[in-house]
């Protein structure tokens, strides 16, 4: 009875340690290497099951079902070995030799076992009962045993190599899976001379503990990782304005939103706003192509951030833009736009195709009640600035 007690424990340490794998399948659909923990723990699952009703069918001397059920305890071993190998190369993401190794040879290793277990309906030749209800085991026994030796060998040589002389980027599962591997290796040996003790369960039980604690819940973690990269990266995308690469004007709303909370709340908030239109874009177009007006705003786009490298600059229109002022370009606001409107003079003088006319206001408690108030002023005095560039540009070609 002994026997089955043992199978009793193991399914409940099973069952109680993956719950959130066996039970929570949708979960885990998303990790590749899950699926195959899955069905690896499912196998094993069922493994149990046949050790524990082995053990009540020995004890009531049910002879043929006894047969019946070490039979399929030579199958489901050797199908759990095959989601083990599944798992292991799919978890450690290694298209490598021995991963080819392996999977093959989970399946040589299912289909000798298939095999085997066929002829022994004919001929005895990896277990038998005889009259008296002894269990004989043969040959074919020990090559299935022996089969897994060599595999589970050959993960543990490998993992345990890859963990201590090469540079992997998380040794932990390395060591996991080699020990795991290592373990079982030690467990079979003594199952092979050991027929009647369930070490074979004893190994599996002790194994799935330890992938859980240093494997599974790593899994989840690094998948939660790559899924909050991957939606922050669906965030940049929709933010970001696909010619320029700047922020857009949904991003530029969204600040602009925040910033009218602020003001509304605290009455008085420390703002101030840049706005910029490019001079000549619509003649850009019109005279040189499409093309080259964008190289043109690729450019305009380039110097703006130039010149305010510590604030967030928006495309909020086709050659239109605007900046929140931030940090240090906020303390120097004057002087960088001073520089700018130099900068644009001077382009003028030396015949630069990059003009842009700039208009700043900063937030001023007595007169502004929002965010839109500062923006207009910045606004019409970026106009006011574009009527001045024109006029320098006309008297220089005059």
């Amino acid at each position: 009875m002994y026997y089955s007690a043992i199978g009793i424990l193991a399914l409940l340490v099973l069952l109680i340690v993956n719950q959130d794998i066996i039970f929570k399948a949708k979960d885990n659909e998303e990790i590749p290497a899950l699926k195959y923990y899955r069905l690896f723990l499912f196998g094993v699952l069922v493994f149990y099951v046949c050790d524990f009703m082995w053990g009540i069918f020995d004890l009531f001397d049910l002879m043929k079902l006894l047969y019946v059920d070490t039979i399929l305890y030579f199958f489901v071993m050797a199908l759990v070995v095959v989601f083990w190998a599944k798992y292991a190369i799919t978890y450690l993401a290694k298209n490598s030799l021995i991963g080819k190794i392996l999977v093959i040879g989970g399946n040589v290793f299912l289909l000798v076992s298939l095999i085997f277990l066929v002829i022994n309906f004919f001929s005895p030749i990896v277990f038998e009962f005889n009259e008296s209800g002894e269990y004989n085991t043969y040959f074919a026994r020990y090559i299935i045993f022996g089969l897994q030796i060599i595999m589970f060998s050959l993960t543990a040589i490998y993992t345990l190599a890859m963990s201590i002389y090469n540079k992997v980027d998380n040794k932990t599962r390395y060591r996991a899976i080699g020990l795991f591997s290592l373990s079982m290796v030690i467990l079979i040996s003594i199952q092979i001379y050991f027929p009647l003790l369930p070490v074979y369960s004893a190994g599996y039980m002790i194994g799935t503990c330890v992938l859980h604690s240093f494997i599974i819940d790593d899994e989840k973690e690094e998948y939660k990782e790559r899924l909050e990269n991957s939606l922050n990266r669906e965030i940049k995308q929709k933010n970001t304005d696909s010619l320029t690469g700047l922020n857009n004007k949904l991003a530029y709303l969204e600040l602009e939103e925040k910033i009218e909370n602020n003001i509304s709340s605290k009455g008085s908030v420390e703002l101030s706003i840049v706005v910029l239109d490019l001079n000549d874009l619509k003649l850009t177009n019109d005279t040189l192509g499409h093309e080259k007006g964008d190289e043109y705003l690729v450019k305009a786009s380039s110097l703006i951030c130039e010149y305010f490298p510590n604030s967030k600059v928006f495309r909020i229109g086709g050659d239109e833009f605007a900046i929140i002022l931030d940090g240090q370009d906020y303390l120097d606001r004057y002087k960088i736009v001073e520089k700018f409107n130099a900068q644009m003079e001077k382009n003028i003088k030396d015949s630069v195709n990059v003009l842009i006319a700039i208009g700043i206001a900063d937030y001023d408690e007595n007169i502004d009640t929002s965010y839109q108030s500062v923006f207009e002023r910045a606004d019409k005095a970026m106009y006011q600035r574009k009527d001045e560039l024109k006029k320098i540009k006309k008297s220089t070609i005059i």
